[in-house]
């Protein structure tokens, strides 16, 4: 899980809980976000003062995209498992209309192996490119399903 914010000592360990509390339903998302603020703070990183590391709202876009890019990679690594190479972006309530992953993703078909290969570059190996992929951006809502299941 690459990422300057969480670089340092203790802090991608102390991230990486939050998370396991988040997905375990033992926190919300808010107190996720709250727990970041309080566990990771800014001030305490060898980044501290590079505002592209930390811009406003950092902490809320770091616990939604890992949020999102965990979900979609559990999902799509489940769909590989089991012999699955096609799934579905289903549109989200959420979106921006205009936005490249609404364009791009939503609303159609995809390769689960060209999806996955995108999420573990960008978010496991640290290689971001400007290719879309799921998630798009750290308030993307979009996520895969199987194929079978945008049918019905």
């Amino acid at each position: 899980m690459p990422g300057k914010a969480t670089e340092g000592g203790d802090r991608l360990d102390q991230f990486r809980a939050i998370l396991v509390e988040l997905i375990q339903g033992r926190v919300s998302l808010v107190q996720a976000v709250m727990l970041v603020q309080q566990r990771l703070p800014r001030e305490q990183s060898t980044h501290s003062a590079n505002n592209r590391v930390f811009p406003f709202g950092w902490e809320e876009r770091l616990v939604r995209t890992q949020f999102s890019r965990l979900y979609n990679q559990a999902v799509l690594e489940h769909l590989i498992a089991i012999g699955e190479t096609h799934c579905f972006v289903a549109h989200s309530s959420d979106e921006a209309p205009e936005s490249a992953c609404s364009v791009a993703l939503a609303g159609q078909t995809h390769e689960v192996a060209v999806l996955h290969t995108r999420l573990v570059e960008s978010y496991v190996r640290g290689v971001f490119t400007k290719t879309v992929k799921i998630p798009d951006h750290p308030h993307c809502t979009h996520v895969v399903m199987p194929q079978t299941a945008a049918s019905k």
